[in-house]
């Protein structure tokens, strides 16, 4: 005889162990089966497209049946722990989904999440998924203002926040819209239901039917570094079924020991912190919230056995300054959100045996492109896009096709279908960001579109130049940004943070950077401050840098000038008729004359072992930037394969030259390289060049597009 117990234990599994669960379990294994192999996964992997989907109720409710395993550590600041089962995380999750019900919440409507990194987020996001309710993650930082904008914008019904925060959610200001349930999560609060009464709760949720794969799940606010936030709406298979992408970047396996290193309310979180771990059956480390000392956290890693950490680069930073005093033992390690400095990496690989691997994605997109486990680490370059993802660069600007309908893109902006129309059509999502796409399929990302500016004719990346200033040791964090310049319209000005305890003068930063940069892309003036301002989330905010400088420059500030480092070119316009400024290097050909000279490093990719001494940049010609200069090739130094886009003039001054073509030009040779010519040069012995341009070369490796002349690590780019 059948009992209504048995009949609602069946109901409970009919609605779990379903057809969309084998096939995101079909997608899932398979990216795990090919985690070492990128190429096979991206031909292999197609996106499971259920009509209906709960990841909640259809993915973790059935990987935690009788599962024991820890699914959630949450380390105290005392360093006892709290440990959630996979099966406990699921009941609770159960029984809190009930309650939630039985208080007012519906399928759709909206909640307001304010909680910090502790077990009732989890529970809380996990429950709201198996409702249908749409979930909306906030920081805990909000100010009042912010609290009332997002129950506005977002159209909030009920909240769930710390008692410690509930004021935020008092008052007459919110606004007309009307607050349905409040949830304290703490100490009782004087109108507000108390979170603990959802114990009381049956702990088996059935319900009220099958989710549509379409439905809203979750929205999030963006950062809002150049323009007020937007709230992005996710749908319950954007980003459950979309973050097998992510999970595929971060390269997890059943049985890791992760850390993600985020706050909660941004999408990053929910990324590293909630799909990704459990998707792939991992245990989620959390360190104590508000009380994490980088210097302690080697070791924590260590005595944690933690095999997989992710983290933004300044953390990486923090981290790689302790790196000495602990030896995890990673397998995994990943950062996202801007670029990693290259001595950064260095450290960590020499002291833990491990390469951290970059990534990249968006707010309205899950993980898109990555150095993958099975991928080698390119410096300077992301890595290539992941599985169900294609890209393209059109005009710099970073694009995803939307021929092969990925599953991991936003469903719009809430209540903005005109900002949506602008980004998302049927072809493709324009990213915002500028990037180029080499031939071998790697991505570089120059940052954010509006951030690019001309200076002279060339494009600036800022995103670059201050990746470069942060290899400095004595750069905390750098913001560059245009300033007016008489010559070149714009100029690269670079407002530097120092590391504490630090000193560096203007001339050293701008004499770094000129090391790793063609002089068109060089920063010309730099100024310093104690913090840069940034968005909650940690981003610095361009945009109100530039706002400060130009009311400094509207005061009694003056306006900030590009100035020249020793050794640097001067410009060839702008200088008064009545002064003379002139070099004169005697007896060139003997060389007695070039040892008073300064000479630096040229970088610039397929350039090895050259220095040079710079003439001039005429920076106000255009574009393409005459230029001339003295090079000193070192023995065995050569250039790779480049095309000269205009007239250039070279004559040898020492030691001897060798073309491709088997030509030699000794001391006292004249060359003539005409518009078009393709060719490598290299010098056995040394040589010493003077180098007239009409306009600037662009090198070139084999299959790739031209460059723009800013160098990271020899790296290839697309041509401006």
């Amino acid at each position: 005889m059948t009992t209504a117990r048995d009949q609602r234990g069946t109901a409970h599994s009919a609605l779990r162990r379903t057809p969309a669960h084998a096939a995101f379990r079909r997608g899932r294994d398979l990216l795990l089966e090919l985690r070492a192999d990128h190429e096979a996964a991206r031909r292999a992997f197609t996106w499971p497209r259920p009509a209906h989907f709960n990841w909640a109720l259809e993915w973790f409710d059935v990987i935690a049946q009788d599962n024991r395993r820890t699914a959630l550590e949450l380390i105290g600041p005392d360093g006892r722990d709290q440990r959630i089962s996979y099966q406990d995380l699921a009941t609770r999750s159960d029984q809190l989904a009930n309650w939630l019900t039985r208080t007012g919440v519906r399928r759709g409507e909206r909640v307001l999440i304010v909680l910090g990194a502790q077990v009732e987020l989890w529970e809380t996001l996990l429950a709201c998924l198996k409702t249908g309710a749409v979930a909306i993650p906030t920081y805990t930082s909000l100010t009042r203002k912010e609290a009332a904008d997002r129950i506005r914008r977002g159209r909030v019904r009920h909240v769930v926040c710390r008692s410690d925060l509930a004021p935020l959610f008092e008052g007459d200001d919110l606004g007309p819209h009307t607050l349905t349930t409040r949830i304290a999560v703490g100490p009782a609060v004087h109108g507000w239901h108390p979170y603990d009464d959802s114990y009381e709760a049956a702990t088996s949720y059935l319900p009220t039917g099958p989710t549509p794969a379409g439905d809203t799940a979750f929205a999030y606010f963006t950062s809002g570094t150049t323009s007020a936030p937007k709230l992005v709406l996710h749908t319950h298979a954007s980003y459950p079924v979309g973050h097998l992408s992510s999970m595929y970047f971060n390269g997890l396996i059943p049985g890791d020991r992760h850390v993600n290193i985020s706050e909660p309310g941004w999408a990053k979180h929910s990324w590293s912190s909630f799909f990704v771990p459990f998707t792939a059956e991992a245990t989620l480390v959390v360190p104590p919230a508000g009380h994490l000392e980088f210097g302690r956290l080697p070791r924590l890693l260590e005595e944690r056995g933690i095999t997989s950490l992710c983290a933004p680069p300044a953390q990486w930073t923090r981290l790689a300054a302790h790196a000495a005093t602990a030896r995890p033992r990673l397998r995994e390690a990943t950062t996202a959100g801007e670029p990693l400095a290259q001595h950064v990496a260095e450290a960590i690989e020499a002291e833990w045996g491990v390469t951290i691997r970059e990534g990249y994605g968006q707010t309205e997109t899950t993980a898109l492109v990555g150095t993958t486990p099975g991928l080698p680490r390119k410096p300077g370059w992301l890595g290539k896009p992941l599985p169900g993802w294609d890209l393209s660069v059109r005009d710099e600007q970073l694009y995803v096709e939307l021929a092969g309908r990925p599953v991991g893109i936003m469903a719009g902006y809430d209540g903005d279908p005109e900002r949506t129309g602008q980004v998302l059509t049927p072809d493709r999502y324009a990213t915002g960001d500028s990037a180029a796409l080499a031939c071998d399929g790697y991505v570089r990302l120059l940052g954010r579109r509006d951030d690019v500016f001309k200076s002279g004719g060339h494009r600036i990346s800022p995103y670059e130049l201050e990746a470069i200033l942060r290899t400095h040791p004595a750069v905390r964090a750098a913001a560059v940004v245009p300033v007016p310049h008489p010559a070149l319209t714009l100029a690269a000005h670079a407002v530097v943070e120092l590391e504490p305890g630090a000193h560096a003068t203007e001339a050293d930063l701008l004499g770094h950077v000129d090391l790793h940069v063609t002089r068109a892309l060089r920063v010309h003036s730099a100024s310093f401050t104690d913090a840069l301002p940034r968005t909650t989330s940690g981003k610095i905010r361009r945009s109100e840098v530039s706002a400060r400088l130009r009311a400094a420059a509207a005061g009694t500030v003056p306006a900030p000038h590009p100035t020249d480092p020793e050794g640097s070119p001067m410009t060839a316009t702008g200088l008064p008729s009545q002064r003379r400024d002139v070099l004169v290097v005697r007896d060139l050909l003997d060389g007695t004359d070039l040892d008073r000279l300064t000479w630096q490093p040229y970088v610039q990719p397929g350039r090895q072992a050259v220095d040079v001494h710079w003439l001039y940049t005429a920076e106000d010609t255009g574009p393409d930037g005459a230029e001339a200069y003295l090079a000193r090739f070192g023995a065995g130094a050569h250039g790779d394969l480049h095309r000269h886009l205009g007239y250039e003039l070279i004559v040898v001054v020492d030691g001897e030259l060798h073309n491709d073509n088997g030509e030699v030009y000794g001391p006292g040779c004249l060359v003539l390289e005409k518009p078009g010519s393709v060719h490598r040069v290299a010098s056995p012995r040394g040589c010493t060049l003077l180098v007239i341009r009409e306009k600037r070369t662009e090198a070139l490796l084999p299959g790739e597009a031209p460059d723009t002349g800013l160098a990271l690590d020899g790296a290839p780019v697309t041509a401006s």
